[in-house]
């Protein structure tokens, strides 16, 4: 059936169903750590910070050099979506409400619904829909997919441009007609626009941001948009071919001893030259599908850097040899000039700004230790190779798992290469035989490293379910009791041990799952009903073939929408710290704001105009009052040495509105006249230095032998900000920075209250360290919500 056939209602419908399935419930739970709050606050760092090349962790000069940027686009666009973190956000603002998750789960989920947009299209198109909405219910479905694509981490991306890539090459080596006008344009179209709006912005970037760590190239401003322009226009073969002529000759000499060979000579070498660097117009679908997946690819490297690549290049060397189709890469069938063209000016441009940026340290951090040496070596010591991830693989697959075995079997029995159909079959099985390689190679390994292969084996069960709906094939009773073994047998595990899901995921995997008391949560009762209904729809599937499918689709929905309903609820909320530091905020005391000017132009800025009334946004806690006393500490510090306070004044006001997120204080006639000859020197001189410091005086939030990211994240890096009374993250272990600062009465003024997180196992033990004996009197534990975190509050 043609290629085009008409499938927009039928796409519409799957994207809907899949977001039905995976976007409900995601405010449920807080964000887990470490990953999805620290991707998190480097995300609202760039929107604090209005930098969209350099990734940032402040905290202890850190910075942030282990992933590309996509992830941190994604989370920093949802989070402008939907409102949050306007120039960083105000006090409180990540805690303040539900949007919070939404904004940094939804757009990973909206990737992950492309990739199963990308496949189901791709399948209906080249073999069936069936097969495609089989497909649709297998990947979907499963745990490991749908659990992750609900995660603010790279993985989903990553998994998404792989599907997508490998559906573009299967379309492309399937669909060999003329493209109409509209395909190729649309292409170029979006592809181009990725580009140039990154050009765009690196040239006002660097122009306006020109302190870099490496002189390299003259004018990065001008650089970066004449780069990314030449290597766009020399995707079209009439701008191309002037480059293919100055190639020939060097390629002439590189190929003559290969020509030479086989017994070649001269016309041979220089007819072999040509071909190899020519560029044929964009005529054929075959090239726009080849472009959209190398387009693809490009956006995997600014996903996860190198893995998609190697996995989708792996099935096209497997595809070429074992398909022979080695003339048609050698006469341009698979866009390799152009394609390199189109993934390089993708994902470079980042990689160059940073290195500007960061200089010899990204590279020695991003591409030698996280990327070369992971693949290495193992620093985690996660020992094995392809048996590492058979455990994975069946926790995060369970009932389809079990069918594996047999879906396996009939690929290696009905992937013939004689049909269309059979040549799809074929292609998803080295996708995923590539991927199993490619991960179980690498030395390094989590447990969500494998996903990018579970929708190749989805596929793979589609195919499997598919021949028993079509009398083909059938369950046999020796698979199926092998399939109820498996679904047994990882039944038991996750029984044992429910955390096997959650560490698909996470990055330490010796954290308790919350057992003892005060939490005594048991899933088990859950866990081994659904092994039970998984198990009786493989014996259904053995005797009945519709209803047997019909009952298989039943138990895993079942499976799906429990661990997203119902599992994930009761583990997100003790894998992350969002309660506890949201009781912070409800419970904390605020006494006004400090203001810190670099220069008299910034008071004269905000208050020329400004009256008698002014209005900080916040967090309210539960018991602010109108009327209540406040003050408004104004400091001004020297515009050209940031650090050197001048003056200080402390502004007497009172509240007198309070709004959703809003404190309002008035001053009196007399309080207000204070800055007046702060404001007439900012008028007469005009004094400006970096951006002024705003920052809510209240309670102060401790992190203590704490470095989980959430701290900073929930906080809205309010644990360590410019203010030296503001940095409140001590992680040594040795408490001399911790007791330094308790003690230290200009930075913790005494009679204020003091919270303090830190994981569960300790929280008490800190009881014994506070200087006053009031402090140890007032010592209470305030929330246990979590089993990994625990806030506690005293008073010095």
């Amino acid at each position: 059936m043609h290629p085009e056939r008409r499938l927009g209602l039928e796409l519409v419908l799957v994207v809907l169903v899949s977001l039905a399935v995976l976007v409900p419930g995601i405010t449920r739970y807080s964000l887990v750590d470490p990953w999805e709050t620290h991707y998190g606050e480097v995300a609202r760092m760039m929107l604090q910070e209005h930098d969209l090349v350099h990734l940032d962790w402040p905290q202890d000069g850190e910075g942030f050099r282990s992933k590309p940027v996509l992830t941190f686009w994604m989370m920093a666009a949802g989070m402008k979506a939907v409102g949050l973190a306007a120039d960083g956000g105000y006090s409180g603002e990540m805690e303040h409400d539900a949007r919070t998750m939404v904004a940094i789960r939804l757009p990973f989920i909206l990737s992950g619904v492309l990739g199963l947009v990308l496949v189901w299209w791709m399948l209906a198109a080249l073999v069936s829909r069936r097969v495609a909405w089989l497909s649709l219910l297998v990947i979907g479905s499963t745990p490991f997919f749908c659990l992750i694509a609900r995660q603010g981490i790279p993985d989903m991306p990553l998994c998404a441009t792989v599907m997508g890539a490998i559906a573009m090459f299967i379309m492309a080596m399937e669909d060999d007609r003329l493209a109409s006008r509209r395909a190729v344009w649309t292409m170029l179209g979006v592809c181009g626009g990725i580009v140039v709006v990154q050009a765009l912005y690196y040239a006002v970037y660097f122009a306006l941001r020109p302190n870099i760590a490496l002189r390299v190239f003259p004018n990065p401003a001008i650089f970066f948009p004449t780069f990314m322009g030449v290597m766009l226009a020399l995707l079209a073969s009439p701008i191309w071919y002037w480059v293919g002529v100055a190639l020939t000759g060097p390629a002439r000499v590189l190929v003559f001893p290969i020509v030479w060979a086989f017994g070649g000579g001269w016309p041979e070498t220089a007819r072999v030259a040509e071909t190899l660097c020519r560029m044929k117009p964009l005529t054929t679908m075959r090239q726009v599908y080849m472009l959209w997946a190398w387009a693809l690819l490009g956006v995997s490297i600014l996903a996860k850097g190198p893995p998609g690549v190697t996995v989708v290049v792996g099935v096209a060397l497997f595809y070429v040899t074992l398909l022979w189709r080695w003339r048609d890469l050698y006469e341009g069938a698979f866009e390799l000039k152009r394609g390199v063209l189109l993934m390089v000016v993708i994902f470079l441009p980042w990689h160059l700004g940073m290195w500007l940026k960061e200089g010899v340290r990204f590279i020695d951090e991003y591409l030698f230790t996280h990327i070369l040496n992971r693949a290495a070596a193992d620093p985690d010591k996660s020992l094995g190779t392809f048996e590492y991830y058979t455990s994975q693989i069946g926790h995060g697959m369970w009932l389809w798992a079990a069918l594996l075995p047999p879906a396996i079997a009939a690929t290696l029995l009905r992937a013939q290469t004689a049909t269309r159909e059979g040549r799809v079959r074929f292609t998803i099985g080295l996708w995923a035989i590539s991927g199993v390689a490619v991960f179980c190679l690498v030395q390094t390994k989590f447990h969500h490293y494998i996903l990018p292969v579970v929708p190749a084996f989805g596929i793979l069960i589609a195919f499997f379910l598919d021949d028993v709906i079509a009398r083909r094939d059938r369950l046999h009773p020796l698979w199926a009791v092998l399939g109820i073994g498996i679904v047994l047998l990882v039944t038991r595990d996750l029984m044992w041990e429910p955390d096997r899901w959650i560490e698909l995921f996470t990055f330490r995997y010796d954290r308790p799952w919350p057992t003892g008391e005060p939490w005594s949560i048991d899933p088990s009762d859950g866990f081994l009903a659904l092994g039970i209904v998984a198990s009786v729809a493989l014996a259904a599937a053995a005797m009945w073939r519709r209803a047997g499918i019909i009952a298989l689709a039943a138990a895993a929905l079942a499976i799906c929408t429990w661990a997203l309903q119902v599992y994930m609820p009761i583990a997100g909320e003790h894998w992350g710290m969002r309660d506890a530091i949201h009781e912070y905020y409800e419970q904390r005391t605020i006494y006004g704001e400090k203001l810190v000017y670099f220069g008299a132009g910034e008071v004269y800025d905000d208050w020329d105009a400004a009256g008698t009334t002014w209005t900080f946004e916040t967090f309210i806690p539960d018991d602010l009052p109108i009327g209540q006393p406040m003050t408004l500490t104004v400091q001004l510090n020297k515009p050209n040495d940031e650090r050197v306070m001048e003056q200080s004044l402390a502004l007497a006001c009172t509240v007198t509105h309070i709004g959703d997120h809003s404190v309002t204080v008035t001053l009196s006639p007399d309080e207000r006249r204070k800055l007046d000859p702060w404001i007439a020197r900012g008028k007469a001189k005009g004094e400006r230095g970096r951006p002024p410091i705003r920052a809510v005086d209240a309670d102060r939030l401790i992190a203590w032998q704490l470095y989980w990211r959430g701290e900073n994240f929930w906080s809205g890096e309010e644990i360590y900000a410019w203010l030296p009374e503001m940095k409140t993250a001590f992680t040594k272990t040795d408490n001399v920075d911790f007791l330094k600062y308790l003690n230290d009465h200009t930075r913790t003024p005494l009679g204020r209250r003091y919270f303090l997180i830190t994981e569960a196992g300790r929280a008490t033990s800190v009881r014994s360290m506070l200087p006053t004996q009031r402090a140890k009197d007032s010592f209470e534990v305030i929330d246990t919500t979590s089993n990994k975190f625990t806030l506690v509050a005293f008073t010095l």
